[in-house]
């Protein structure tokens, strides 16, 4: 489940596909909604290329679209997808800026659609959401990033991380950091820097540097002196079609001491969840939150875990967790933490596909929820039923 951005004026979103993760016929779909629900708005969608895939620096594209009010129904909100812009280049890497007169929400579907793949196990379906940005900052904390990590049974993940320059004028330097789960410690010959000009992005690509171990997993720490938004892309090598995973998530600017789960997996069928927990702030053994604690909700159950100390990120597969045993089905979590703010994302996915019959490879990738941030609306920019094969489910949890 993906909770959408709302009741902003401008958005960003990080298109495209390189071919480092697929050589394959990548889109991205686009889903912009208006929110407000007496007035036409009129969105302004501008594209750029990524550095080293095109000249930055200016606009390749331009598409402007009125919206009906939100009570309109479907004149209200604007679907597209990269592939039917016939003024972007067939190769094209890069991002986008929605810009509107009244709120907007937006996602992004990264993609092999079926119509392209025909889902043979040699060329399966394979996609990741994100939402529009609204929020731009400049740090970055990135839970999940990895290089050719996993085994023969289940794959091997690599990730790469895209950063957008939101300023309009000015140059943004930018710094990535990677941290080893567990001990801390960063990985100091893997730092990388990037100067990125206005509103262009620049992409890091972990399974390419060679400072980064075969194997290893962590987290990531990006720092700029403009605001910027990012979000990281992993992927499995889709050798066939229980190893299709291709995961996004948004890079979190800010923490918070309790934050919200709504959707864990615990042998759903063959759906399991994966969840990483990072502290907001300095990724040091010395400065640690304290008694992070984890209450899972399961069918009427609760089950406590408790990490004493988070110094910069945990990771675990939560089938693995004695706290959760005997427990099964979709459940939801609390997460609360002392000293420091604290982020999180989950993964679901089905390596086996028996239960549903199909659905290996299928998965997907969500940011807790900040407390602080709890309402009693909530806004999905995108629902679809049997749509290309496609169809929604909304988990929504009661946090009062």
């Amino acid at each position: 489940m993906k909770r959408a951005m709302g009741l902003a004026l401008a958005l960003w979103l990080i298109l495209g596909m390189t071919a480092s993760a697929q050589t394959k016929a990548w889109t991205s779909g686009i889903f912009i909604k208006n929110l407000d629900a007496d007035h036409e708005n009129t969105v302004t969608l501008v594209f750029y290329w990524a550095q080293g895939y095109g000249p930055t620096g200016r606009p390749v594209a331009t598409l402007t679209k009125t919206l009906a009010p939100n009570r309109a129904g479907e004149m209200s909100y604007w679907s597209l997808y990269t592939d039917d812009v016939g003024e972007l280049p067939d190769n094209f890497v890069g991002s986008a800026v929605a810009m509107a007169q009244y709120p907007i929400a937006t996602n992004l579907n990264t993609q092999l659609p079926p119509q392209k793949t025909g889902a043979t196990p040699d060329n399966p379906v394979r996609v990741g959401t994100s939402t529009g940005a609204s929020a731009p900052s400049k740090m970055l904390y990135l839970t999940q990033v990895m290089k050719q990590a996993g085994n023969d049974r289940v794959g091997y993940f690599n990730s790469y991380i895209a950063v957008q320059n939101t300023s309009a004028a000015e140059t943004a330097n930018v710094e990535v950091r990677f941290y080893n789960h567990g001990d801390c410690a960063e990985v100091v010959a893997a730092r990388e820097m990037a100067a990125i000009p206005p509103f262009a992005t620049h992409i890091f690509h972990q399974g390419l540097t060679d400072a980064l171990p075969v194997g290893w997993q962590g987290s990531a720490v990006l720092t700029s002196d403009q605001p910027v938004v990012g979000g990281v892309n992993f992927f499995n090598d889709a050798s066939d079609t229980k190893k299709a995973q291709f995961n996004s998530y948004d890079g979190f600017g800010v923490g918070a001491r309790k934050i919200y789960v709504p959707r864990l997996a615990l042998g759903a069928g063959d759906y399991q969840s994966g969840l990483t927990v990072m502290k907001a702030g300095p990724q040091d053994i010395g400065e640690c939150a304290a008694n992070v604690t984890i209450t899972y909700y399961f069918n009427g159950e609760t089950r406590t875990q408790v990490l004493p100390k988070l110094c910069c990120a945990a990771s675990f597969y939560l089938a693995a967790q004695p706290e959760v045993q005997g427990l099964g089905g979709l459940g939801s979590a609390i997460i609360t933490a002392d000293g420091w703010d604290i982020v999180a994302t989950v993964n679901e996915d089905n390596r086996e596909g028996n239960i549903p019959e199909g659905h290996g490879g299928r998965s997907a990738t969500y940011g807790a929820v900040l407390g602080g941030s709890e309402t009693q609306t909530l806004v999905f920019s995108q629902v679809t039923a049997r749509y290309q094969g496609y169809s929604t489910g909304v988990r929504v949890q009661n946090v009062g």
